[in-house]
């Protein structure tokens, strides 16, 4: 196959083949972040570098998860912006957009967002 030349799961599209049949087998919890699992179904080692962020966090914690991450950002992001929908929603294709590039969800920055709104509810940020 012409797509299973040298390091062809480190492009988007390619980490994006790779993780869909992860996702296929677990759709909804995901195989766990453990690099074993993660990878269990591929004879070699799994993907090291660039790729498909969002492929990559679904295959991980499944469907579920990236629901719950991205909806528990939007609330944070809609408490912030003073309940400003368009906003909100702005930020979240943004969000999905710069994760189609970069794994940055296995960063605590990224995953930090979804206590936004929890933390305005206990005024730890000041308005």
């Amino acid at each position: 196959m012409a797509y299973r030349e040298a390091d062809w799961e480190r492009t988007r599209f390619g980490s994006l083949v790779y993780d869909l049949e992860y996702i296929r087998k677990r759709p909804f919890f995901g195989w766990g972040p453990n690099h074993e699992t993660r990878h269990a179904l591929s004879s070699g080692e799994g993907i090291i570098g660039m790729g498909n962020g969002l492929s990559d966090f679904t295959a991980k914690f499944g469907s579920l998860g990236l629901i719950t991450v991205l909806i528990s950002i939007w609330i944070g992001v809609y408490k912030l912006e003073k309940h400003n929908f368009m906003k909100a929603t702005l930020f979240i294709f943004f969000i999905v957009m710069v994760l189609n590039g970069e794994r940055l969800l296995d960063f605590s920055t990224y995953l930090g967002l979804m206590f936004l709104g929890s933390a305005l509810e206990h005024r730890y940020i000041m308005t």
